[in-house]
C-alpha cells in the first residue's frame, strides 16, 4: 500500500511538471528554427537604421515570447531589441525589426525566448563588412527587369565640391520595410518597369514618408506607366495622363547625341522640367521624386554613350542638399551628438529656485544670529541660552529654506524635445530629438507610440566610450531594450543617471497649412522691409532672415501681421551668424539677462548650429534667389510620451525655417551688397576648390570657369569685382585673389580679359557679357603658389535698375 501510495505521488510530481514546463521540454532546441537576413541586399549604412528580417520555424507545440536581436558593444552596455509573440504548434513566424548599423559591428545575436526568459533557440547573424557603407550614396533599384539594366546609374557624384560614389542594391516588394525608419539607410530608390500594387498600404505609407524626410524617389515610365504608377491613386502624385508618342532629344545634355525615346505625355500639378521637359522633379517635405516621361531600362537609353552623364545630372538634381550634406558629415565626421547633449541637456529653469530670495533669507538668517541675538542675551544677561537659541534658529531657518525648496525640486522624470522644422509652400518636414531625463538614478521605460518610429540615436562616428544614454560603462549581462508592441515601442533604459539625457529620435508630422507662415518682404536699397504674417499658434522669438551671406536682424515675430524691417550685415559661416545674433553670450557680458534667457539664447544656439550642420551651409550657396526666415519657439506641454507609465512634462525648443522669394520694391536704380550674387562652378569636375566661411577658396595655379546667375526682375547696368579683405577663419588663412580675370562676350564667342581692381563695365559694353538669362560667366587664371595659403575668389560689385 505505501509502495502505491508512493508511486502515485512520483507520478503526479511528474504530470505537474510535465504540465508546467512543457513549452520548455517540447520546445527543444530541434523543435524550432531561426534564420536571418539583414539590410538591402546585405549593404547596411553606418549610423543608419537596417531592418533585420527574422523567420522562426517551430516544429514543437504552441508556445508564448518573444524575439530578440541582442547588440553587443564594447565598453558600452549591450542593447536588444525584442518582438513579443506568440509561437503556433507547426507554424512560421516572419518579423521585421530596425536598429541602427553602429561601428565595429560584425555580428547579431538571435534569440527566442519563452514568456519566462528562458532560451528556446539562438543564432549569430554574422554581417559582411565589405557591404557596411558610409558617405556611399545608397541606391535601391526596384525593378522586374534584370537589375544589371540600371548599372549605368552607379557612378560617381560631384556636386558643390562634394564628390561621392555610389551603391546600387537590388529591391524586392517582400522585403520593402513597412516603417519609414527603415528606409533610413537608403539615398534614393528608383522604380522602374515594376506593378507597384505589390507594395502593400503600409509599404506604401513609409515610402512616401521616407520622401518627405529627405529621401530621392526617382520613377520610370514609358511603355510600362501604367503599372509603374499604379499605386501612386492618392495626391502624392497628381496629374492627367495624356498621349504617348515618339520623340527624338538630346536631354539638354553637352555634346550633339541625339537618342530616340518612346514617351508617356504625363503633365503634372505640380513640379520643374528638366531635360528637355522629360523629366519633372517635385519636391516632397524634405525630399523630392522625379519622374521621367520614359522608360529608364530600356534600348535605346541602355546603350545611350550619354546614359552616365544623364544620371549624375538627374541624381545632383534630384537629390536635396540636406542629404548630400548628411553623406559628406559622416565622412568627416560630424558634431551632433555633442550639439544634441548641449540642447537637451539643460534643465527646465520653472523649477530653479529664486536666488535673491534665498539669499534674503539667509542674510536675515546671519544678522539675528550673530548681532541681534547674542546682544539681547547680553543685555538680558543670558548668554547660556545661546547653546539653545542658536541651534532652534538654524532649525527654524532650515525649515524655511527647506519649505521654499520643495516646490522647486525635481521628482519626476521629464522630456526635453528639439524639433527643427522646415516649411515650404504647400509641404512641410519636422525632425525631432527627444531626451527623458530622471532628477535621480533609476531604470526608465519611456513609452512611444508606434506612429513615432521611435529609434535609439547614435553616435555621428562614435569614437569616445560614450553611449546613445550617456556615459555608461557596460557591466556583465547588463543591457537596455527596445520592445515593440502592436500599439507602442517601449524603450527601456537600466540605471540611467540623475539628470543624464537619455538620447532618441522619432518621426514626427508637423500639422502645417499653407499661410501659416506667410512672408512678403523686399529689398528696400540696404537691407529688407515687408510684412511676415504669423499664424502658427504662438511666438516666434529672434527672428532673423539670411540670403547668401547678408543677414538680417528682425526680433520677435508674434502672432498676427508684423511689420518687419532690418540692414544687410555680412556674414561668412554658423559662428558668424551665432556671434551677430548674441553677440555678447559668449564673452560673460550678458547684461540684465535672467538666467531663464540665458538657457533659451543656449539652447537657440544650439539648434541653429545643428540645423546649419545638417543643411550644409557651409557648403553650397544659396543659388536659388531666395531668402530664408529663421525664428524660435519655447514651449511647456503634457507630453505624448510616457515614462515609467506616468504622464511628463515636455520642455520644447523649436527652429522654424521658411524660404520665401525676395522681392524688389520700386526704387529705380540700386546697389546691392557685394557679394550679394555667388558664383556657381561652370565644370564642377574640373576645378579644385573647397569652401570655408561659405565662399570659395582656390589652390595653386589653375583655371577655373564660374557662372553667376541674376535675379530675372533686375536689369544690370554695370558690374565690377572686389578683393575680399585677407583674414583667418576656421583655422585657415587666405589670401586675396592673384592672376588674371577673363569674362566672356556672348557676340565673339571668347573671353574678354579685364583689369579687374579698377574696371567696372557698364553701358553698352556691358549687354556683350549678358546672355539672354543675364546670366554672367567669368575664368580666373590663378597666380598661386601650390604650397602657399589658399586664394579667396573675388567679390562681384552689381548696380541695377529695377524693372
Amino acid at each position: 500500500m505505501k509502495r502505491l501510495r508512493k508511486k502515485s505521488l512520483l507520478l503526479l510530481i511528474v504530470i505537474l511538471l510535465t504540465t508546467t514546463f512543457s513549452g520548455v521540454m517540447v520546445n527543444g532546441q530541434e523543435d524550432v528554427e531561426v534564420s536571418a537576413t539583414y539590410g538591402f541586399d546585405s549593404y547596411v549604412k553606418f549610423n543608419k537604421n537596417m531592418p533585420v528580417r527574422v523567420e522562426v520555424i517551430n516544429n514543437g507545440s504552441n508556445f508564448e515570447g518573444y524575439i530578440e536581436i541582442v547588440v553587443e558593444r564594447e565598453h558600452q552596455r549591450n542593447i536588444a531589441y525584442r518582438k513579443e509573440m506568440s509561437f503556433p504548434e507547426n507554424s512560421t513566424r516572419e518579423v521585421t525589426m530596425y536598429l541602427p548599423a553602429i561601428s565595429n559591428m560584425d555580428r547579431l545575436q538571435i534569440e527566442v525566448k519563452n514568456h519566462r526568459d528562458q532560451l528556446i533557440k539562438s543564432n549569430t547573424l554574422r554581417l559582411n563588412g565589405r557591404r557596411f557603407v558610409t558617405d556611399n550614396l545608397l541606391i535601391g533599384i526596384l525593378t522586374e527587369d534584370y537589375f544589371n539594366t540600371l548599372s549605368y546609374m552607379n557612378h560617381e557624384i560631384v556636386s558643390d565640391q562634394m564628390l561621392f560614389d555610389t551603391s546600387l542594391v537590388e529591391l524586392n516588394s517582400d522585403e520593402l520595410p513597412e516603417d519609414v525608419i527603415g528606409y533610413e539607410a537608403l539615398d534614393v530608390i528608383v522604380i522602374n518597369n515594376y506593378d507597384t500594387t505589390r507594395l502593400d498600404t503600409r509599404q506604401y505609407e513609409a515610402l512616401k514618408a521616407w520622401v518627405e524626410n529627405g529621401g530621392t524617389l526617382i520613377i520610370g515610365t514609358g511603355p510600362t506607366y501604367s503599372k509603374t504608377l499604379a499605386i501612386f491613386e492618392d495626391d502624392f502624385l497628381s496629374g492627367e495622363i495624356r498621349s504617348s508618342q515618339t520623340r527624338e532629344t538630346h536631354l539638354d545634355l553637352e555634346g550633339n547625341d541625339i537618342i530616340t525615346l518612346d514617351i508617356q505625355n504625363i503633365v503634372f500639378n505640380e513640379g520643374e522640367q528638366y531635360f528637355d521637359d522629360l523629366v519633372t522633379i517635385m519636391p516632397k517635405g524634405a525630399g523630392s521624386v522625379a519622374i521621367a516621361l520614359f522608360d529608364l531600362g530600356l534600348e535605346p537609353m541602355l546603350s545611350y554613350q550619354n546614359n552616365m552623364l544623364f544620371s549624375e545630372e538627374l541624381l545632383k538634381i534630384a537629390i536635396p542638399n540636406t542629404t548630400l550634406n548628411a553623406n559628406e558629415r559622416i565622412r568627416y565626421g560630424g558634431n551632433s551628438i555633442w550639439r544634441l547633449n548641449d540642447l537637451l541637456s539643460i534643465v527646465p529653469t520653472e523649477n530653479v529656485p529664486n536666488m535673491a530670495f534665498l539669499l534674503t533669507i539667509i542674510l536675515i538668517y546671519i544678522i539675528i544670529i550673530a548681532p541681534i541675538v547674542y546682544i539681547v542675551a547680553k543685555k538680558l544677561d543670558k548668554r547660556e541660552w545661546l547653546w539653545l537659541i542658536v541651534p532652534a534658529f538654524s532649525v527654524i531657518f532650515t525649515g524655511i529654506i527647506f519649505l521654499f525648496g520643495t516646490g522647486t525640486r525635481f521628482t519626476e522624470p521629464f522630456v526635453n524635445r528639439a524639433n527643427i522644422v522646415t516649411l515650404k509652400d504647400d509641404t512641410s518636414h519636422m525632425e525631432t530629438y527627444i531626451a527623458a531625463i530622471s532628477p535621480n538614478a533609476r531604470d526608465l521605460e519611456v513609452e512611444f507610440p508606434i506612429e513615432k518610429s521611435a529609434s535609439l540615436l547614435v553616435n555621428d562616428n562614435n569614437y569616445y566610450y560614450g553611449g546613445m544614454f550617456g556615459y555608461r560603462s557596460a557591466q556583465s549581462g547588463e543591457k537596455d531594450i527596445i520592445t515593440h508592441t502592436d500599439t507602442h515601442t517601449l524603450i527601456n533604459i537600466e540605471k540611467t543617471r540623475a539628470f543624464s539625457p537619455n538620447h532618441m529620435r522619432m518621426n514626427e508630422r508637423f500639422d502645417y497649412e499653407e499661410d501659416m507662415l506667410d512672408i512678403e518682404v523686399y529689398y528696400s536699397g540696404s537691407g529688407i522691409e515687408g510684412t511676415i504674417y504669423n499664424a502658427l499658434g504662438y511666438d516666434l522669438a529672434d527672428v532673423f532672415i539670411i540670403y547668401n551671406t547678408q543677414l538680417v536682424k528682425i526680433g520677435d515675430v508674434l502672432q498676427g501681421a508684423n511689420e518687419v524691417s532690418g540692414k544687410f550685415v555680412s556674414v561668412y559661416d554658423p559662428y558668424s551668424i551665432r556671434n551677430e545674433m548674441y553677440p555678447n553670450y559668449y564673452h560673460n557680458d550678458r547684461g540684465d539677462l535672467s538666467f531663464e534667457e540665458q538657457m533659451n539664447i543656449r539652447q537657440r544656439i544650439s539648434i541653429m548650429e545643428l540645423y546649419f550642420e545638417q543643411t550644409g551651409y557651409n557648403h553650397y550657396y544659396n543659388r536659388s534667389n531666395t531668402i530664408q526666415i529663421i525664428g524660435f519657439s519655447h514651449e511647456e506641454v503634457i507630453s505624448d510620451i510616457r515614462i515609467n507609465n506616468k504622464e511628463a512634462k515636455e520642455y520644447r525648443v523649436s527652429l522654424i525655417s521658411k524660404e520665401a522669394p525676395l522681392a524688389f520694391k520700386d526704387l529705380g536704380e540700386i546697389e546691392l551688397p557685394i557679394g550679394f550674387y555667388s558664383p556657381e562652378l561652370a565644370d564642377p569636375h574640373s576645378a579644385r576648390v573647397f569652401y570655408v566661411d561659405n565662399f570659395m577658396l582656390l589652390e595653386g595655379n589653375q583655371e577655373v570657369e564660374l557662372i553667376y546667375e541674376t535675379k530675372d526682375n533686375i536689369e544690370l547696368t554695370s558690374i565690377a569685382f572686389k578683393d575680399r579683405t585677407p583674414q583667418v577663419r576656421n583655422y585657415y588663412g587666405y589670401e586675396t585673389f592673384k592672376g588674371n580675370i577673363y569674362i566672356y562676350n556672348y557676340v565673339t564667342g571668347e573671353y574678354d580679359e579685364i583689369q579687374y581692381r579698377r574696371e567696372t563695365i557698364e553701358g553698352e559694353e556691358l549687354q556683350n557679357y549678358l546672355d539672354e538669362n543675364e546670366m554672367i560667366q567669368i575664368k580666373l587664371i590663378a597666380d598661386g603658389d601650390t604650397s602657399g595659403a589658399p586664394m579667396s575668389l573675388p567679390l562681384i560689385d552689381v548696380k541695377g535698375r529695377v524693372q
